[in-house]
């Protein structure tokens, strides 16, 4: 439950970057 987070966010930091 806590990974989809964590991926979520790294997803939308990627995406920023």
């Amino acid at each position: 439950m806590r990974w989809q987070l964590n991926k979520q966010q790294l997803h939308a930091r990627l995406s920023m970057k």
